[in-house]
């Protein structure tokens, strides 16, 4: 949903409360505040953007397209021209690389008007890769306010967080990657303490879409230096610091939803495995020579669905007297 506000640039706002701000300040030690911003770019798929649209006597239309969302065309093509969505065929062949870039309808509305234009023709469009780099939609920028605050012995106790988040031109999937955003503000953290708010904002830049994470690898790339930011300020360590705030089953999230064992996973375990793995405490900064140094570093991410918790998917199964078994399903092999 779309609700911009007036007289602003702003497409949309989503707001995350949770606790008392003022109660999480006075509980705190060490306060850090910073700003960090990530500017828009390009999938850079190697396939471009293309279409095929035709339109046979029966009326049913064909589309085969480059696409990760081949279900999403059809239920919009029957919205937007009032056609029965039993006569739509969406088919999507193997994708040269998606990485979220391809969830958008794009040319899809197009090559269908054009092919109806000339009797049902079939239209094929793609573009250059200028165009698909000015035209069609790429990753979104950021830029992030982090002011996070915890006690003398690092717990964190706060965390006030503005994002702005340039959806370019045109709202698109920007609201939604916007309302993502405040769902997963502060990444996997055990926070009482929180306010949040994520704004799609319209630029002059190519509008937005999904790209691998829908939001999450931005926010939680600034939040992340925060936290680097406030281990330092508090002389800790950075991994111990994350592991005695790591959320666990029986807290909440951002959005107070209550976590267990099948959601959330066991944290804690994952930054002791890594902290194995990794050897961390075995040179965090050694000198290879004198213009060459090796570094260790470490965080922690998440990433919830956006989706409705009470929606539904399914597969088909069928199995075939050689003993083979046939699988229809609505997954796109997107080269992820």
């Amino acid at each position: 949903m779309v609700y911009p506000e007036a007289n602003s640039n702003i497409a949309n706002r989503v707001k995350i409360r949770k606790g008392s701000l003022k109660d999480g300040f006075q509980k705190s030690d060490v306060v850090i505040e910073d700003q960090f911003t990530i500017p828009p770019s390009d999938h850079i798929a190697m396939e471009t953007r293309a279409v095929i649209a035709l339109i046979k006597p029966d009326g049913v239309v064909h589309i085969i397209s480059s696409t990760q969302a081949p279900y999403r065309i059809r239920e919009k093509m029957s919205e937007y021209f009032n056609l029965d969505i039993g006569k739509i065929i969406v088919k999507a062949p193997f994708v040269g690389g998606g990485f979220g870039g391809k969830v958008a309808i794009h040319l899809e509305l197009i090559a269908y008007l054009a092919s109806k234009a000339i009797g049902g023709k079939a239209v094929k469009l793609h573009y250059t890769r200028e165009e698909d780099m000015v035209t069609a939609p790429g990753r979104i920028g950021l830029d992030a306010t982090v002011k996070i605050g915890a006690t003398k012995d690092g717990l964190l106790t706060f965390a006030d967080i503005t994002y702005l988040l340039d959806t370019g031109a045109y709202s698109d999937k920007g609201t939604m990657i916007a309302k993502a955003a405040a769902a997963t503000c502060t990444g996997p953290y055990k926070i009482d303490h929180i306010a949040c708010d994520a704004l799609a904002v319209y630029t002059n830049h190519p509008y937005a879409t999904a790209y691998r994470g829908f939001s999450r690898s931005e926010l939680l790339f600034a939040f992340e230096r925060a936290m680097d930011m406030l281990a330092v300020k508090l002389n800790l360590d950075p991994l111990l610091f994350r592991l005695k705030n790591a959320i666990v089953p029986g807290d909440t999230t951002p959005t107070q939803v209550p976590l267990n064992h099948s959601s959330v996973g066991n944290l804690p375990a994952c930054i002791e495995k890594l902290k194995e793995q990794m050897n961390w405490t075995q040179g965090k900064l050694m000198n290879i020579t004198d213009d060459i140094v090796s570094v260790k570093g470490m965080s922690c991410s998440w990433k919830t669905s956006t989706i409705d918790s009470s929606a539904s998917s399914g597969v088909s199964i069928y199995c075939n007297p050689d003993g083979s078994m046939t699988i229809l399903s609505g997954i796109v092999d997107s080269t992820y």
